[in-house]
């Protein structure tokens, strides 16, 4: 079993990964594998290498502040749309 990392992995997505890994297949180690360095077994396991989307490709960065918006179509008001941010969300 192995357990990617992206590039733009945060410390908590890793621990999260690791933690999920242990309760899905528990008593089998996962192998930690950082974007870039990628082994033929790894990519052998997932049916051969191809490109894929990342970051760079999709114009994301890893960096940003999340944001929460809470949209309802209302049927009350036959069919006006609502929307309203939702602040310190966690």
């Amino acid at each position: 079993m192995f357990a990617w990392y992206g590039s733009g992995s945060s410390d908590i997505e890793k621990t999260t990964c690791k933690t999920a890994c242990g309760v899905i297949f528990a008593g089998t180690p996962a192998v930690d594998v950082q974007e870039g360095s990628e082994s033929d077994e790894f990519w052998a396991a997932l049916g051969g290498k191809a490109e894929y989307a990342n970051f760079k490709d999709l114009g994301i960065n890893p960096d940003f502040e999340a944001r929460l918006f809470d949209m309802r179509n209302s049927t009350a008001n036959k069919g006006a749309f609502w929307m309203e941010e939702v602040h310190n969300f966690n």
